[in-house]
């Protein structure tokens, strides 16, 4: 950093065969990939995988090196220095048993080289002393005891249940980690974004973390935390209170973010969002949140997530601009739609804005936030109360941002099918002009905190702003798929879907080279659970309230939920849920609480939203 580009790691592990009578096949139930050469004389088969419970070893086996992949040698140890001085050691070993290789590459990362080494040789030579068999098998163990924590079973739509699995096995796979886990906008399949962390790890892969893996959740809480002062500095610089989370992350919590870019007709552009996306600061303290909800770990709060609420809502006080109409407003934003730069009132900043003075608020008034008197959380409250969010209640929605609505009404539905990206069909001055969204912004709200809105507000911002989303970012489709089933539509919601499955597994939007959309493969997970399931957190329990769409005839999830192991077995009429030990529960309506490990609830009275339980 600066710039902030991934190292090119290297490539131990022979990848690159293809063409006739060759074929790749991604096993789930494994964790492996599986390599399949027919030479016409032979088929040969190699498997290769990251090895489970050994972050940073992979292991490769190939059955007949004359017909297979020989590699040209043992590749002698592989030293990458990072611009901090860090070494990042990558040792090979190899192992002929009878007519089979095992091959087992070590990366480990240190100050010193010598540490390095010898952590990375240590475990590489440990390993290759497996009989491959033995490796193998124990490989699969690990995964199916991941598998039986979080799994997915969809009735009447298998490939939406292998596509949603492929999604949940992306998010098993981060179940190994360090000490703190960055996940970026590729993670590390592809080096699109150079690696870089945005909002989209806090809000969308976080929370499925938190539900399949919750110590990799933790462990990404931990990256934000031990970056504070980085951010502290930052907002330090732009004259402001708090701390200011930078829009794109790297090692050392700087920004990171590209000041310009270029389109694809070769035009460079200015790139703003690293000024204007302010909204980080919100996401990262609602991602605190979830992770707290979901698990039960308020432990965090002393280990800097106290810190981190009460320095953010000091970085929003000191950015909202109390304007002589007697309300704060927050100028010159992005949104998460970043088709429209440099608005007034974002609805979503300034409801994330009020929703985190009001969390760091209750917090201080349990006095779970030191150093916080009751004058700064008085101001705290004002400010939350005060804050411009959009909301007309004469319509009953809420305008995307100031001025919104004199906009161009042009719909999404009649320039081409989504998802599309409307800047470069269009042009951007066309788009600016435009009532066009890339992504959910005004929806995205209801999506991440849905009791701050006002009620009966969701359906008539469902109404209004999907005609007009191309969904040009592949943030988009899932959270859609989230909010149309909430909303009573889930036929609607399962289209949307089904794109969001599409994107990685099909390519659908061509990205693919770049690496995986993690975020993509998180929303997934959330619109299932959050969305057909309707599964989340309330203050006084779990909320359950599924709303499956008429090709489903039933859904059957497992995951976490503080501790325990949650499955829901969910059909049209009734479901079922049963935990390893007792939870509460509440309803829809907040009340008629229960704790038990063992819930029915099904269909009743004249509302289709009703559930007694039996």
């Amino acid at each position: 950093e600066p710039p902030g580009e991934l190292l090119s790691g290297p490539g131990q592990i022979p990848s690159d065969r293809s063409g006739a009578g060759v074929s790749w096949t991604l096993d789930l139930a494994a964790g492996a990939v599986r390599h399949r050469i027919d030479t016409g004389r032979a088929v040969v088969e190699t498997v290769r995988w990251s090895v489970a419970g050994e972050p940073g070893c992979q292991a490769y086996v190939a059955p007949e090196l004359d017909a297979a992949e020989p590699p040209c040698g043992t590749p002698p140890p592989r030293v990458l220095v990072g611009d901090d001085g860090s070494r990042a050691v990558t040792v090979t070993a190899d192992r002929v048993i009878g007519d089979r290789l095992l091959r087992i590459v070590s990366t480990a990362t240190d100050r010193e080289r010598s540490r390095a080494m010898a952590e990375a040789t240590e475990r590489a030579e440990r390993l290759v002393a497996w009989d491959p068999s033995d490796l193998l098998d124990t490989q699969q163990r690990r995964w199916q005891e991941r598998w039986r924590t979080c799994n997915v079973t969809i009735e009447g739509d298998p490939a939406a249940e292998v596509k949603t699995r492929y999604a949940l096995f992306h998010l098993l796979s981060l179940t190994d980690h360090g000490a703190e886990l960055p996940i970026g906008a590729r993670g590390l399949t592809g080096d699109a974004y150079s690696g870089h962390v945005f909002w989209d790890a806090d809000v969308f892969v976080l929370p499925s973390l938190a539900t399949v893996a919750p110590t990799a959740a933790r462990a990404m809480i931990e990256y934000r935390l031990r970056r504070l002062d980085a951010a502290r500095q930052l907002a330090e610089r732009e004259g402001r209170a708090g701390v200011r989370f930078p829009w794109e992350s790297a090692r050392t919590g700087c920004d990171v973010t590209p000041r310009s870019g270029v389109t694809a007709t070769g035009d460079t552009v200015p790139i703003l969002t690293g000024q204007q996306e302010l909204h980080i600061g919100a996401d990262v303290a609602w991602a605190l949140t979830a992770y707290r909800w979901l698990t039960g770990d308020d432990e965090v709060l002393a280990a800097g997530g106290a810190e981190l609420y009460a320095d953010t809502a000091r970085y929003w006080v000191s950015v909202i601009d109390n304007g002589p109409d007697g309300h704060g407003h927050i100028n010159g934003v992005i949104g998460p739609d970043e088709y429209h730069e440099e608005v007034d009132d974002n609805a979503y900043t300034n409801t994330m804005a009020a929703w985190t003075l009001r969390q760091a608020a209750d917090l201080a008034g349990d006095d779970l936030l030191p150093g916080v008197d009751a004058t700064e959380r008085a101001s705290w409250l004002r400010a939350a109360t005060t804050l411009v969010t959009g909301y007309d209640a004469s319509s009953g929605r809420h305008e995307q941002f100031d001025g919104y609505d004199r906009l161009d009404p042009i719909m999404a539905e009649s320039i081409a099918p989504v998802p599309f990206a409307a800047d470069l069909l269009l042009g951007r001055e066309i788009v600016q002009r435009s009532q066009l969204i890339k992504q959910a912004d005004v929806l995205m709200a209801h999506h991440l905190v849905p009791d701050e809105l006002p009620p009966g507000s969701l359906g008539r911002d469902v109404r209004f702003y999907l005609p007009r989303t191309a969904h040009g970012s592949s943030l988009s489709p899932a959270v859609h798929a989230s909010v149309l089933a909430r909303a009573g539509r889930p036929d609607e919601a399962i289209e949307l879907y089904r794109i969001a499955l599409g994107i990685d597994v099909d390519d659908l939007t061509r990205t693919g080279a770049g690496g995986i959309h993690y975020a993509n493969l998180g929303g997934i997970w959330q619109a299932l659970i959050a969305g057909f399931i309707g599964v989340r957190p309330g203050r006084g329990g779990l909320i359950v309230d599924p709303a499956l769409p008429s090709g489903w005839s039933r859904v059957l999830v497992r995951c976490c939920y503080r501790g325990a192991r949650v499955e829901i077995d969910a059909t049209h009429d009734e479901v079922a849920v049963a935990t390893d030990r007792p939870l509460r529960f509440v309803g829809t309506d907040r009340d008629a609480a229960v704790t038990t490990d063992r819930l029915r609830l099904i269909r009743g009275g004249t509302s289709e939203k009703c559930w007694e339980r039996a």
